[in-house]
């Protein structure tokens, strides 16, 4: 999963990129309006336009054994 904090506004209709996304909160207690869950990496060009700060990374790692 990937997440991402809503820097310069919180969760709105057309603040942020829909696909993907599985999961949003308002986060009172950091320097973010909201929280953001993707099933996806968003790209360069989305967290730039939306104002998104990447927080966490938590990608499955396949085990070659």
């Amino acid at each position: 999963m990937y997440t991402y904090g809503m820097k310069s506004r919180g969760f709105s209709p057309g603040c942020q990129p829909m696909d993907g996304l599985v999961d949003w909160r308002d986060d009172d207690n950091s320097c973010f309006f909201s929280v953001l869950t993707y099933n996806r990496q968003l790209t360069k060009e989305e967290q730039e336009q939306y104002e998104l700060i990447p927080l966490c990374f938590n990608e499955r790692r396949k085990d070659n054994d």
